[in-house]
């Protein structure tokens, strides 16, 4: 998704979005599609192959608009905020050296994926470090289940020993979240 320019909000009634405690906020997407395929999940029919556009683009900007429209919460619209990890780590690098030396630094929320794989890398926690510095809050995670044979034929790719690992980061790093489930799957 190339940014041929930035988006022009001075038509936005910014005072009229208002996230907790009443601050305003700005909706911005960095992705479409997903990199999963659930067998519940519509998003790839709806969107296509899963599209990001450059995380350090992506970061640059939010501290544009930051500063254009002086609002410093982002919600990303995207159905996935970490869908590749690459350009994910890049947007979280970039906005967590911003909010180092940001007199208001920036804070955003997303839907986010758990991973299995972060259990078994070597960085894990500069990630969760990094998550946090960056202004991760209220990350929107579609749990559905506590059972691993559902999330097994839902198609998940992931599991609930996964999921419990990273809570257990989030709450070191008091990254709130909230988790979506569901009932009624075939499977259950």
């Amino acid at each position: 998704l190339p940014i041929l320019h930035y988006p022009d909000y001075s038509d936005y009634k910014i005072d009229q979005y208002l996230w907790a405690n009443n601050l305003p906020h700005m909706l911005v997407t960095g992705s479409a599609g997903c990199v999963r395929d659930c067998d519940f999940c519509d998003v790839n029919k709806q969107f296509g192959r899963f599209r990001f556009k450059d995380g350090t683009q992506l970061a640059e900007e939010l501290i544009y608009l930051q500063g254009q429209y002086k609002v410093n919460k982002f919600l990303l619209t995207d159905s996935l905020s970490n869908g590749g990890m690459k350009p994910f780590t890049a947007f979280l690098t970039r906005l967590a050296e911003y909010n180092s030396q940001a007199s208001h630094p920036i804070t955003w929320s997303g839907q986010y994926i758990n991973r299995n794989e972060l259990q078994f890398k070597t960085d894990v926690e500069q990630y969760f470090q990094l998550l946090k510095q960056s202004g991760a809050e209220g990350l929107t995670i579609g749990i559905e289940t506590g059972s691993n044979y559902v999330l097994k034929h839902m198609n998940k790719k992931t599991t609930v020993e996964s999921l419990f690992f990273e809570l257990e980061y989030f709450r070191k790093y008091n990254i709130s979240c909230k988790l979506l489930t569901f009932v009624g799957h075939w499977s259950e």
